[in-house]
Formats: structure tokens, sequence, C-alpha cells
């Protein structure tokens, strides 16, 4: 069983299906592919049963559980939404270790009143995890990532596990969960990168953009930001003990994933791309997504095995 992303679809949704590739719990996403297979495939250990729990599709077993909600939201019920979707998942998590959350949200960057939307999604997101007594802090919380995506839908995805998770924050940044309160009333709650006791070790790196401590850099320079996301990957990998996964990538079990806020940036800059990043990835993906900041032109996440 698998749990995959699916970008480039028609429409947004989640459904277990058994096809060449497998039986599969498959979250279907409308953000444009720009440059991959349009796939990412999550192995799940074991036979596993599926079941819906209110909002959500879920996998499940005695090792570990997995699970995709896709949810039509609008100005007024962001907040609520997320914090529903939110209670959801803690509670199908419970006796679990979390081990990683993806979060889509649609027109990420636009007002509502004095906030956007990303901060409403935020302020949710913050409040479930604080009603079930999660610490607003690095120690419990796992490495995240929240991007746009076109249309309507919420759509959320979560990883948990029998495994212990180490959260990782990265040297050169403000963890997100101290972020000053100009960024939003409640912080963002997620740790830089989560190291799963997996054998062998795997590592999480969450969505990664061009910050330093909490400021946004190079406003308007693709590659120079691109640089500066490499960097902060490079630096909470080193703090996480994987230092060398970039430069040994051919050896170890990574996908990496980058969204890009418009598709003509990879026509101008995929010879970087490759260059500096992709080159002997084993599974990537390159997709369009507005950024949680709207002065950002692209986030990098990845994840990698010894």
């Amino acid at each position: 069983m698998q749990l995959r992303f699916l970008f480039n679809q028609s429409h947004p949704g989640v459904e277990v299906v058994d096809d060449a590739d497998g039986a599969a719990l498959n979250l279907r996403l409308t953000n444009q592919l720009v440059s991959g297979p349009g796939i990412e495939h999550w192995p799940l250990p074991g036979a596993g049963q599926v079941q819906r729990h209110d909002d959500f599709l879920t996998w499940r077993n005695a090792e570990a559980i997995a699970g995709a909600a896709c949810v039509p939201v609008d100005d007024k019920n962001l907040e609520s939404v997320t914090y529903r979707l939110y209670t959801q998942m803690l509670a199908l998590s419970k006796g679990y270790v979390l081990h990683r959350f993806w979060n889509f949200v649609p027109r990420i960057n636009a007002s509502v009143g004095e906030l956007d939307r990303y901060m409403c999604f935020c302020v949710g997101r913050a409040n479930a995890l604080a009603d079930h007594e999660i610490p607003l802090v690095g120690r419990k919380l796992p490495p995240a990532s929240a991007v746009g995506t076109s249309g309507n839908h919420l759509c959320v995805a979560f990883l948990a596990g029998s495994n212990a998770l180490s959260p990782v924050e990265n040297p050169l940044q403000v963890p997100a969960y101290e972020y000053p309160q100009r960024y939003g009333p409640r912080s963002p709650s997620f740790a830089r990168a989560g190291l799963i006791s997996n054998d062998p070790p795997a590592l999480m790196i969450s969505g990664t953009a061009s910050i330093r401590g909490s400021e946004s850099l190079h406003v308007g320079d693709f590659e120079r930001q691109a640089q500066t996301a490499l960097e902060n990957l490079l630096a909470v990998s080193e703090a996480a003990g994987h230092a060398d996964w970039l430069s040994a990538r051919r050896d170890h079990h990574t996908c990496v994933r980058v969204y890009i806020r418009t598709a003509h940036l990879w026509q101008t800059h995929a010879t970087w791309l490759e260059q500096n990043l992709l080159e002997g990835i084993e599974q990537f993906n390159v997709i369009q997504a507005d950024i949680c900041r709207s002065e950002l032109l692209v986030e990098i996440e990845a994840c990698t095995a010894r």
C-alpha cells in the first residue's frame, strides 16, 4: 500500500485505487505539474485497513496510519475548517507518533480582513494543536509544508507511525513557532525537519524557502532565493546528522518536491535547479504553487534515508 500524491489533476479529492502500481490511497491535487512524473509515492508498511472517518479517508495498521482529506472552504470558514480537520487528524493519530503534515491552501496569499488566508489557516491549526495539549513548540511538532492550490478545496494529508520522531531546527532560521506576531496572530506550528527512527533512519524536511532568521531574503531574485533555500536545506540536514545527503544523493533514497510561484520560472531557471538540486534525485516533481509569503518565489521540501 502507498500514500500517493497526484498533481495536475482536473479536480481535487481522495480515493483508494488498486492499479498497475499497486494499491494506494491517492490525494489528487490540481496544482500544475511543471516537471517530473506528477506522482509521488510514500510506501506504507505491511497490510492495513482502509476506512472513512468524517472528512478523512485513512489507511492504518498497528505500525502506521496515513490519511487525507479535501474539503471546500471560503473566507468565512477557512479557520474553522482547518481546526476541524486538524482535530480529526489528531484524534485519528492518537497512539501513534506524528511524522509529517502536508497542507494545500486555496488562495493562500489572499487577504481576509487584516489577515491573509495562510494566517487564518495557522490560527485554525494552532488552536487544534493547543486543544489537544500538543505544545506549540518543536518538542512534539512534526515537519510540515503549506502552499497554495487552485480551486476552493483545502487539502491535507498526514503520516504517523510507531517509530519515534526527533524534531530538528535550522540554526540559520528562527523556529517557525517562534515567529514574531507580524507574521500572524498564531505562529506556524511545525518543525523544520524530523528524524524518524526507521531502519535506516529517515529525514523529512519541511517546506523550505529563502528565509533567514524570520525575514524573507532576495525579493524578486529567483536564483538567489533558491540558493538560500538550498543552504537552509543543507543546514537543517547537518543539524540532523544527514549533512551528506545532497552530495551523495545517488546513494540515498531521496525525494524532492519544488514549488515555484509561476511555471515560467522553470523555463528560465531549469538549468540552475537541475545542476544544483535535482541531478541524481530518485524522485522529484516541480509544481506550480503560491508560497505562504507573497514575496517568495520558490519553496523546497525533501526526504531522505541513509
